[in-house]
Order: C-alpha cells, then sequence, then structure tokens
C-alpha cells in the first residue's frame, strides 16, 4: 500500500478531481443559471 502504480493513480485522483472543480467553478460563472447543468456530480 502506497508504493508503485496504486500511489501515483491516489495522486492523479486528487489533482484531478481539484482541476475538475476548478473547471466547474469557472463555467459556472459564465455559464447561465437558466438552463444550465452540473458537469460533474458528488463529493
Amino acid at each position: 500500500m502506497g508504493y508503485g502504480p496504486s500511489a501515483s493513480t491516489i495522486g492523479a485522483n486528487r489533482a484531478g478531481r481539484a482541476a475538475v472543480r476548478g473547471i466547474v467553478r469557472l463555467l459556472e460563472r459564465r455559464a447561465d443559471p437558466v438552463g444550465a447543468e452540473p458537469v460533474m456530480a458528488g463529493g
């Protein structure tokens, strides 16, 4: 646990989630509130 491919996958997932959150926030700011759908749901 914590070594090899699994460790880098965990790091990539964390970085990916942070990036997605930033992108979603950016899109929400630019999108019209009417009819706008979230890109990803969850938390």
